[in-house]
């Protein structure tokens, strides 16, 4: 058990490494729409999930270069960026906050 828990941790912290590139990345595409907006990772709320719920989340949430998760955020918030109610967004959202919750 304590072998499997520390291969897992191994590949959980890659992972992490990698997300940072993704949202690097995905930050930026958010900022094209709400320039002034950070788009921010609750680490922490992943941390209070057991190991295997730790890996399985963190795997759903960087597959694909975040295509289930960030890059479905993105698009979602740059729906109607150029209306009034975009307006109103980018007016009152300066942080863009995503966490683990189970």
């Amino acid at each position: 058990h304590v072998l499997y828990t520390g291969l897992l941790e191994r590949d959980m912290a890659r992972m992490r490494d990698a997300m940072l590139l993704v949202l690097t990345e995905m930050s930026q595409r958010l900022q094209c729409y709400l320039p002034s907006t950070n788009l921010v990772v609750d680490w922490g709320s992943f941390d209070c999930l057991d190991v295997e719920f730790k890996f399985l989340a963190m795997g759903v949430f960087f597959h694909a270069k975040g295509a289930k998760v960030l890059q479905q955020l993105v698009s979602g918030m740059s729906v109607g960026w150029d209306s009034k109610l975009g307006g109103v967004v980018r007016k009152h959202v300066s942080t863009v906050t995503v966490l683990c919750t189970n």
